[in-house]
């Protein structure tokens, strides 16, 4: 599955980066080329041909059908909401902040590599390819307490949040977009309803940054294996 997931965000990473506007021509050339780069890249992994037979073939053409829809799903959401500018692809960012440790300033990195950044009339959205089957309901927030059973919502806002602190660039909208999930279009990440990311939201977040650091720091910290988690199978 990683492997399946790690080829579409190759191909999708091709089929976007050289591209600045995002129009129907940009999108028709796009789709175009879409199936031949995903096949390239299927044979750049697996060079013996192994997933043009049996069960590796019906994961291929899933891949196809994917793309197929996601790709619909842009001509469908231009014609919506008009063309929209591509401002990143695959872009790193990171920040450094600083949590207090026995009297002591300690300062600790937070990285993260976004799949797509881009910018319509609504504004700048952060684009995170999920290749698994994602619910709006799976990035709906209300705390950040929920982060510890949301995983996605967690990822996404540390997206825009990094973003916001590189770029200076504040309401933004951070999304999913479920390869196993066409039909959702774009899963926005809510914040007590509200789908925009502003200042003050990034303010509250970078202080729960900085205390989990610091919690993580404790001496007394005992670490202990999650009931609800499997054993490592080789162990």
């Amino acid at each position: 599955n990683s492997t399946w997931g790690n080829i579409l965000h190759l191909t999708l990473e091709k089929l976007f980066k050289e591209k600045q506007i995002i129009n129907k021509a940009a999108l028709k050339e796009i789709k175009s080329n879409s199936t031949a780069i995903l096949e390239k890249e299927f044979a750049a992994k697996f060079p013996d041909g192994r997933y043009k037979e049996g069960h590796n073939a019906l994961m291929y053409h899933q891949a196809v059908k994917c793309l197929e829809a996601l790709l619909k799903n842009e001509e469908e959401n231009i014609a919506e909401n008009g063309n929209y500018k591509i401002l990143g692809i695959e872009k790193k960012v990171e920040c450094v902040l600083e949590a207090d440790y026995k009297g002591k300033k300690i300062e600790f990195k937070v990285k993260a590599k976004i799949d797509r950044i881009d910018e319509n009339k609504d504004g700048i959205r952060i684009v995170d390819y999920k290749s698994g089957f994602i619910s709006n309901s799976e990035v709906s927030l209300k705390t950040f307490k929920s982060f510890s059973t949301q995983s996605y919502s967690l990822q996404l806002m540390l997206y825009a949040y990094l973003y916001n602190k590189e770029c200076a660039e504040t309401n933004l909208i951070s999304s999913i977009l479920s390869l196993k999930n066409p039909k959702a279009k774009f899963i926005n990440l809510t914040f007590n309803n509200n789908d925009t990311l502003n200042e003050e939201i990034f303010l509250k977040f970078e202080n729960y940054l900085v205390e989990f650091a610091q919690n993580l720091m404790q001496d007394d910290l005992e670490f202990k294996h999650d009931i609800k988690s499997k054993y490592c199978m080789m162990c």
